[in-house]
């Protein structure tokens, strides 16, 4: 999560991990312990399982499995198309969540839901509007990651460099004698 312009982590490091945004109360058990987790609708693995993909999951892994199912959505296999309108529907709960709690101009998508983004966004656009009547006016922005696989690389080392420019004491010292090191070069 970022709040202006600086990622919120919360008060246990945990802040901004939507995933486990409860959507459905009588949902299925997810790996945190709670029921009905956003993951467990819009996860890859629940996407592709849902899709009918499990057992090409199990046995073919996970970046095989997603590249068929991305074939099979290009191609409108109507159980790929139904297993992304039941994310896209999942994911405008948490959306509707997200923006009660903490009134964002924007949602970025990322990872394979940047890539589903096209399939997504009519499910999710519907369970939008029919929350809308709160602040009708109020223009959400719902966009496609831009990075890629490099998005969490590249904000990581973001994270690191804000640190270490924000209080450099915080950067360890190199290990061995650095004055040592300094009379050898001389």
């Amino acid at each position: 999560m970022v709040l202006d312009g600086r990622i919120h982590l919360g008060s246990h490091g945990i802040a901004g991990e939507p995933g486990h945004i409860p959507v459905a109360m009588d949902g299925p058990r997810c790996d945190c312990g709670a029921r009905g987790c956003l993951v467990c609708y819009a996860g890859p693995e629940a996407v592709l399982t849902a899709a009918g993909l499990g057992d090409a999951l199990t046995r073919d892994g996970l970046e095989s499995t997603l590249h068929r199912f991305a074939t099979a959505a290009s191609a409108a296999d109507p159980a790929a198309l139904a297993a992304l309108d039941t994310a896209g529907r999942a994911l405008g709960a948490g959306i509707v969540a997200i923006t009660s709690l903490l009134d964002v101009d924007e949602i970025v998508l990322g990872g394979v839901l940047a890539q589903w983004y096209p399939h997504l966004y009519p499910a999710i656009d519907r369970e939008l509007s029919q929350r809308r009547a709160i602040a009708p006016t109020i223009q959400l922005d719902i966009t496609p990651a831009l990075l890629g696989a490099d998005a969490i690389l590249l904000g990581a080392i973001e994270f690191a460099r804000r640190a270490v420019l924000s209080d450099p004491a915080t950067v360890p010292p190199v290990p061995g004698n650095a004055e040592a090191g300094l009379s050898q070069a001389n």
